[in-house]
């Protein structure tokens, strides 16, 4: 519809009586004016003053409400302030009483020793924080000493603080007034050693000066009255000399003012302060103080001990001056203004109204036509916004459909390759657990059947070992299994962790070929290892998971290999941008894959060919663990083969940073033994050694080798102990030369011992012996004091080189002749040690397997309790012990264990293996198993 439809419309409305729209002449336009101006002009002045008195009634409002804010600011301040004081005493005293030095001088009660340490510590707490009571106590609530007046002791406190603290053995904190009537916040400690209550360390503020942090608010100034009836006015007096400038006890009638930072107290304030109604506790409303040309605001706060009785109030001015000035400017400026604006109006609506009405009529006719105009148009738009919504509705409808089209196709094809993911996960699985099936159920065939023949009451000895050591064997394989999968687990949920730690390569390769030889002579195969150019002396990465991965991979070579070799070449590999790396590179002569089976060699649950685990054995998880692990390592392990033409796998491992690190250039250099066997080096020691340990058999063992080297050696069963003897050996002029210091010990360990140690200025070094042996735990030693790190079990030779580097020793060749000591073995399946030939540890040795089935017993008693904590103290002990007296088969058991209880911290995880290492222990050749005192 446009013009001409409007046209129309109007034309239209002329039929019904629109036809006329023009306004007629009003008569009377000054009375017009004068019956409107009239009341606009009443209702402004109305308004005018109505608004004047708003503002005075708002001034007075925001003057109560400023009262009211002021009276929570400062008690806000008040109570911060005492909170913020009580929790700075708690934590100084905290401090405090960790020096060992006081809490000694304090459980002697010697208080020359207790002023001479304290002192400048209060004069340093009196500067920084404004502490001005510092008190030492007996247990029996007698005053030792008064730092802040040592003149002053030998007292009983009967303070409450104090009571509470006595009766509830904890830290107590309150205000109280004291003896010479002054009042303060004070904290009590109760103060422990070694779990035993010497005494009581007592700090306190005066409350005047936590109240005097009210006085740092903006225009605010504080005035601190003290009931007179709680106090001794003598007693006062004689504390009152020493406040400057001193208060005036005659100035009013129940209070003394004890601290003002007015210089005049106010009229007003004067009348409350004189006032009977101030001694009788009741609070005061806040009231105004004026004089010398100030408003002031006069808030009252009572102030009470612990035991809510109330000592006195603290008076807070606030200078108002300048609000309340401010308030009766605005209120006259406003009035001003209203008058103003007033005649103003007056003025112009006497000229506007006239024009007005002149222009009504014309407006009016205007409002008609554009009224016809508007109507039209909402008519055209509301159609045009209906085929709109047809049409969008319309296009939805195909968009809708279009996408249910697509994403229907993306959701099959989805389907689909989920239905494939999970058929090939279901065929590796159901492989896997044929693999399994075979592995587990061949050597326990093996193991049933022979364990059915030792029930043969015919079998000669000869033959019964036999069948002994064929199960053992089916056992330890059936170990390598579960080892494999309970690895992969671990790999799986992110609990395998690795280490850093500096060792030398070579020797882990040396370590490999030796344990491996046996087997490839088995087999008829050679067995060679090749150094390619430098090899670093050193590199850092874990060594254990590395010697892992090595064995893996060269005990697959050698059982995939019927005839020739297996070859392992290592070599430095330097890429420019990049750390270095050590390569790994095992070659053997065996039957090779194709690249089918390559592909899925790493495959979790899979082998090259599933007719390898008939014929050759194996989960097919050893190298998806080799592969995680090298992955772990920051490195990788890739393959190369051929079909009858054998394999070349390569182990990329990065070295770490190599700066200052020697690299070694012949092959003699690489492999040559540390020592020779039957001429053992060690060091010629000549000092004074004392050792902290709680063992028995760590104690004789330890000492035992340190004297054998020359050594004077000294015995601390727990590192209080250690700690008195190293003091004691300081002050007679005769110190230790070196401190041995086992980590965890009774009554107080080895972090703590080496940390006391060098908060008494021992300078000497301390070398920590712990059975925890990982790269943060080293750290953890040095951090707390110690100078260096030995790991058990103890290696004899290692300990005292260790020990020669700080006595300044040498090696020279040991004394007598010294059996070298010799793999343990099974003598008609009994576990024999490594040092049974050598005929100076016979008697440790004996002592040690003595001890073994009270070991055994103290294990089945904690199974019985599922005490986990037990078993993992137990697990640490043997774990340093067994290693010493040669047996590594009980230190490697017991180590697992305690790996598992910290990993895992459940009884059903290591139950299993806390009995097989029951069944290990009692194994060891001359075990009486008859001493034992509790069964499985």
């Amino acid at each position: 519809m446009g013009e001409r439809t409007a046209n129309k419309m109007i034309a239209g409305g002329s039929a019904t009586g629109m036809e006329d729209v023009t306004p007629r002449p009003l008569a009377g336009i000054e009375g017009v004016r004068m019956r409107v101006l009239l009341p606009v002009t009443f209702a402004f002045t109305l308004l005018t003053a109505a608004f004047i008195l708003k503002s005075h009634f708002n001034l007075k409002q925001r003057e109560i409400e400023s009262i009211a804010e002021t009276a929570k600011i400062v008690q806000f301040q008040h109570q911060s302030d005492m909170a913020d004081s009580t929790a700075q005493m708690e934590s100084l005293g905290s401090i405090i009483m960790r020096d060992q030095r006081l809490a000694t001088a304090l459980e002697h009660g010697d208080k020359r020793k207790l002023y001479e340490l304290a002192k400048p510590i209060f004069e340093d707490l009196r500067r920084r924080n404004k502490i001005s009571h510092f008190y030492f106590h007996g247990v029996d609530r007698v005053n030792l000493l008064r730092v802040h007046h040592p003149d002053e002791s030998g007292d009983k406190i009967d303070r409450l603080t104090l009571r509470e603290a006595e009766r509830t053995g904890q830290l107590c904190s309150g205000s109280e007034q004291g003896p010479l009537g002054t009042f303060a916040l004070r904290v009590v400690h109760p103060w422990y050693s070694q779990g035993r209550l010497i005494g009581y360390l007592e700090l306190g503020k005066e409350f005047v000066d936590i109240v005097a942090d009210i006085d740092d608010l903006p225009d605010v100034s504080v005035l601190v009255a003290v009931h007179k009836r709680i106090i001794n006015h003598e007693k006062w007096e004689k504390a009152a000399a020493r406040l400057q400038p001193k208060p005036d006890w005659n100035q009013f009638p129940s209070v003394v003012v004890v601290s003002s930072t007015v210089p005049v107290i106010p009229e007003a304030v004067a009348n409350y302060l004189s006032e009977k109604s101030v001694a009788t506790g009741n609070q005061t409303a806040p009231f105004q103080a004026s004089g010398a040309g100030q408003t002031l605001q006069a808030i009252i706060i009572g102030f009470s001990d612990m035991q809510g009785r109330e000592l006195g109030k603290i008076v807070v001015l606030r200078d108002i001056t300048a609000v309340v000035s401010a308030g009766k400017r605005s209120i006259a400026l406003t009035a001003a203004l209203g008058l103003v604006t007033l005649a103003a109006l007056i003025v112009l609506f006497y000229r506007l109204l006239g024009r007005v009405e002149r222009q009504q009529a014309e407006r009016a006719k205007k409002l008609t036509r554009a009224g016809v105009e508007l109507e039209a148009a909402m008519w055209e738009r509301d159609r045009a916004e209906r085929d709109l919504t047809l049409n969008n509705e319309r296009l939805s409808f195909l968009e809708e459909k279009g996408r249910l089209a697509e994403d229907l196709a993306r959701a099959m094809e989805a389907a689909e390759q989920a239905k494939s993911v999970a058929e090939a996960a279901s065929l590796a699985k159901s492989g896997f657990l044929a693999n399994m099936s075979h592995e587990i159920r061949t050597p326990m065939t093996a193991i049933l059947g022979y364990a059915d023949m030792l029930l043969d009451p015919t079998q000669s000895d000869s033959d019964r070992l036999e069948r002994v050591q064929t199960i053992r064997r089916q056992g330890e394989h059936l170990l390598a299994v579960l080892n494999d999968v309970l690895d992969l687990s671990k790999i799986e949920a992110g609990k395998l962790q690795t280490e850093a730690l500096t060792f030398g390569p070579c020797e882990v390769v040396s370590d490999v070929i030796s344990l491996m030889r046996v087997p490839a002579l088995e087999k008829g195969i050679t067995l060679d290892v090749m150094y390619v150019g430098q090899i670093p002396q050193t590199i850092r990465t874990d060594p254990t998971r590395l010697r892992q991965i090595l064995i893996n991979l060269v005990g697959n070579a050698i059982k995939f290999t019927e005839a020739g070799g297996v070859n392992v070449v290592v070599t430095l590999a330097r890429h420019q941008g990049q750390q270095p790396e050590l390569e790994f590179v095992v070659i053997d002569s065996g039957i090779g894959m194709s690249a089918g089976e390559i592909n899925q060699l790493f495959q979790a649950f899979g082998q090259a060919d599933s007719s390898t685990t008939r014929r050759f054995g194996g989960t097919g998880l050893g190298l998806s663990i080799c592969k995680r692990l090298a992955q772990m390592l920051g490195g990788d392990i890739a393959v190369q083969s051929q079909e009858g033409s054998g394999s070349r796998f390569v182990v990329t491992v990065p070295t770490g940073d190599l700066t200052g690190v020697p690299l070694l250039r012949e092959e003699l250099e690489v492999v040559r033994p540390r020592t020779t066997p039957g001429q053992p080096q060690t060091a010629c020691l000549n000092g004074r050694i004392l050792l902290a340990e709680d063992g028995v058999h760590n104690q004789r063992v330890i000492a035992f080798y340190l004297q054998k080297a020359g050594a004077e050696v000294a015995i601390a069963d727990n590192g209080q102990i250690a700690c008195d003897m190293a003091s004691q050996s300081l002050a007679e002029g005769k110190p230790f030369d070196v401190i041995l210091m086992d980590m965890q010990m009774p009554v107080m360990d080895g972090y703590t011992a080496a940390a006391t140690l060098r908060s008494r200025d021992w300078l000497g070094p301390i070398i920590a012996l712990t059975a925890h042996a990982m790269a943060h735990d080293r750290a953890k030693c040095i951090q707390t004091g110690c100078t260096d790190h030995v790991a058990k079990p103890i290696d004899r030779e290692l300990l005292i080189a260790t020990v020669a580097q700080y006595l300044g020793g040498t090696p020279s060749p040991a004394p007598g002749e010294a059996q070298p000591a010799q793999p343990h073995q099974e003598v008609t399946g009994r576990l024999c040690s490594t040092i049974i030939k050598d005929p100076e540890m016979a008697q440790f040795l004996s002592s040690f397997v003595s001890d073994l089935p009270a070991t055994a017993s103290r294990l089945a008693a904690l199974l019985d309790e599922q005490n986990l904590a037990g078993l993992k103290s137990v697990m640490h002990q043997i774990k340093g012990t067994g290693g010493i007296y040669g047996f590594m088969p009980l230190t490697h058991a017991a180590e697992r264990i305690e790996q598992e209880i910290i990993a895992d911290g459940q009884f059903e995880t290591v139950e299993n293996d806390v009995i097989a290492l029951i069944d290990l222990i009692r194994t060891v050749q001359g075990y009486d198993r008859s001493q034992e005192t509790a069964q499985i």
